[in-house]
């Protein structure tokens, strides 16, 4: 239910910035693809040079948080299991073992 109410949020903002996109009419629309433009030329032209990419991942990688020392697991931890000591298959020892 919760992810439903998510996507229903997720749409309603969609159609939101749609509508006030459409409300302020096509000079809001050239200015947003202008700046979208103007931002993958940016990213390109950063991409292109060796120096100034090595420059754009350390200014990324100082941002973030040190990284842990180990990389965490993926898999759930699973309890250990218990050791069988009763039922069907449990072995008998001493005098009778092995007869029902």
């Amino acid at each position: 239910m919760r992810r439903a109410g998510r996507l229903a949020v997720r749409a309603m903002a969609g159609v939101t910035g749609t509508v006030a996109l459409a409300q302020l009419g096509l000079p809001a629309l050239g200015l947003v693809l202008a700046a979208v433009v103007i931002v993958a030329g940016v990213v390109c032209w950063v991409i292109a040079s060796d120096k100034r990419s090595g420059n754009a991942e350390r200014l990324i990688r100082a941002s973030r948080p040190d990284p842990p020392l180990a990389p965490p697991s993926l898999a759930p931890a699973l309890p250990a299991a218990p050791p069988v000591t009763s039922g069907r298959w449990r072995v008998r020892r001493g005098k009778g073992a092995g007869r029902g």
